[in-house]
């Protein structure tokens, strides 16, 4: 990958009979190493709704 290329990551998971969950987050390559361009929540406790 080059420098300013911009990138998808849509990592996936899915249960048989029950359905899945999918994701994706744009990047930005950069000189350094990259940025997260997607804003929207990262860890598990942001992701997960309590009843």
């Amino acid at each position: 990958m080059k420098e300013n290329m911009v990138v998808s990551v849509e990592p996936a998971i899915y249960f048989e009979g029950q359905g899945g969950y999918r994701h994706s987050d744009t990047v930005l390559i950069t000189k350094d190493g990259h940025k997260l361009l997607t804003n929207a929540p990262v860890t598990l406790e942001e992701l997960t709704v309590e009843n």
